[in-house]
C-alpha cells in the first residue's frame, strides 16, 4: 500500500467533507454503467419491510424516488433506508444521515498518521486480539482486559500459566471453561465457548468431540481467554450471553477524545452465547447518562425493532446501566494509547466490579449507531474537527 500517496497532508489537517466532494466529482464511466444496478436496488429496497408499522408510510413511488435520489447523490444504494425510518412520512430527514461510502472514506483516510515524513498504520494493535490484550494490559494495568490463558495454533496451546506448550486435551483439563476466539476474527467470527465436565466437551450448549473441536479451529490462530462474569443488572436484560456495550470514541484535530455514540448489543436467544447483531442479536441505543433508549434494533432479516427483550421481557427505555461513568473513562483512556487511530469502536463488558475491554475495532460501522440515535452526520464532522 502506498501510504505516501494517501498522506500528502496530515490526516487531521484534511477537511473530510472536501475530500468527499472531490470524490463525488469523479463520476467515471464505470460508475455511470453502475447506475442501472442502483436503480434496481432502489426498487428492491423500497419494498423492504418497514421498521415502524405503527406510523404512516410513504407510498411506493415516493420510496422509490427517495432511494434513486440517494443512490445518484451518494453513488451507492441506501441499504439502511427502512431501519433509519426514511420510509416514514414526516419522520426523519435523509440529509441528517451519514452515507456509508462517505463515512467509510472519512474513517479510513484518518487511520494513517504521518510524523516527520514517516507513515504509520497502527491498526494491527487493534485487529490482533492477542497484541491488543498484551498492549492494553501493559499500558493501563492488569484487569482492563480479560485474562489471556494461552494461544492455540496447529492443535497445540502455548499455556501462559505453566509457560509450556501443551495439547488441546491437557489445556481443557486445566481450564474447564474459556472463550476461544480467532485472533483476527470479526463479527463473532469463529468464537467458541468451550466448557468441559465429566469427560464431555461443549461449545456453548452443543456437545462436541475433541476431534470436532480440533477440526473447528484448524488452520487458524486463536486466543484463549477467561469467561467474563456479567453484572447482575445486565443479566436481568439477558443472562444467556455476555451483552457488550459498543461505544465509539473519536480523536479530533485538537487531540481531544469524545464519545460519538453508544449502544448495548444484546443476545436474543437462550441458545446463543454471542450478542453480535450480525448473528441475530439486537442493538439498543444508550443515552449520555447511561440509560437504554426505547427500541432494540435487529437486522431486517431477524425481525426489526422491539421495546423489550423477547425472552426476559425487560423493557429497554430508561434502563440504567451500572458503572456508566467508569465505562466512558475507560474507553477515553484506552483511546489515548492509540495515537494513530482517529476513531475506535470499543466492545465493553460490565462485570460486578466495573467495566472491562473485550476488544477495539478500527473498522466499526456507522449504520447501527444511526439506527439507534438517528442521523449522526453533523456530530461526526463536529467531533473529527474538534
Amino acid at each position: 500500500m502506498d501510504y505516501k500517496a494517501r498522506d500528502k497532508k496530515k490526516p487531521y489537517e484534511l477537511d473530510l467533507r472536501d475530500i468527499w466532494k472531490r470524490e463525488q466529482r469523479k463520476m467515471t464511466l464505470k460508475q455511470i454503467v453502475f447506475l442501472p444496478y442502483l436503480l434496481f436496488r432502489s426498487i428492491s429496497i423500497s419494498e423492504q419491510k418497514t421498521y415502524y408499522p405503527e406510523l404512516e408510510r410513504k407510498n411506493r413511488l415516493e420510496r422509490i424516488i427517495d432511494n434513486m435520489a440517494w443512490s445518484i447523490e451518494n453513488l451507492e444504494p441506501n441499504m439502511y433506508y427502512t431501519s433509519y425510518g426514511l420510509d416514514i412520512k414526516n419522520f426523519h430527514n435523509p440529509k441528517d444521515y451519514l452515507p456509508y461510502r462517505e463515512f467509510k472514506l472519512s474513517r479510513e483516510r484518518a487511520h494513517y498518521s504521518t510524523v516527520s515524513g514517516r507513515h504509520y498504520d497502527s491498526k494491527i494493535l487493534l485487529r490482533d486480539k492477542y497484541i491488543f490484550s498484551c498492549y492494553l494490559e501493559s499500558a493501563l494495568g492488569a484487569g482492563v482486559v480479560p485474562k489471556t490463558l494461552g494461544v492455540l495454533e496447529e492443535n497445540c496451546v502455548e499455556e501462559f500459566d505453566t509457560k509450556k506448550r501443551v495439547s488441546v486435551e491437557n489445556f481443557i483439563g486445566n481450564h474447564p471453561r474459556f472463550f476461544c476466539k480467532l485472533i483476527d476474527g470479526e463479527c463473532a467470527d469463529s468464537v467458541l465457548l468451550i466448557q468441559s465436565s465429566e469427560g464431555k466437551i461443549w461449545n456453548g450448549k452443543e456437545e462436541i468431540s475433541i476431534d470436532g473441536l480440533k477440526k473447528a479451529v484448524s488452520g487458524g490462530r486463536y486466543i484463549l481467554q477467561n469467561v467474563v462474569e456479567q453484572h447482575e443488572l445486565v443479566n436481568k436484560i439477558n443472562p444467556s450471553c455476555i451483552n457488550t456495550i459498543r461505544i465509539i470514541t473519536i480523536r479530533g484535530k485538537s487531540g481531544a477524545i469524545n464519545v460519538f455514540a453508544a449502544s448495548m448489543r444484546i443476545g436474543v436467544s437462550k441458545d446463543s452465547f454471542v450478542d453480535n447483531r450480525a448473528s441475530g442479536g439486537m442493538a439498543v441505543g444508550i443515552t449520555e447518562e447511561g440509560r437504554l433508549k426505547k427500541y432494540g434494533f435487529q437486522h431486517v432479516e431477524f425481525g426489526g425493532k422491539s421495546e423489550k427483550h423477547p425472552v426476559t421481557g425487560t423493557v429497554f427505555e430508561g434502563y440504567q446501566l451500572p458503572f456508566w461513568d467508569e465505562v466512558v473513562d475507560l474507553v477515553t483512556k484506552a483511546h489515548g494509547c492509540f495515537r494513530g487511530i482517529q476513531s475506535i469502536g470499543w466492545d465493553v463488558a460490565i462485570t460486578p466490579t466495573g467495566p472491562i475491554l473485550i476488544e477495539g475495532n478500527d473498522n466499526w460501522e456507522v449504520p447501527n449507531p444511526q439506527d439507534s440515535h438517528g442521523g449522526l452526520k453533523k456530530r461526526w464532522y463536529e467531533l473529527i474537527n474538534s
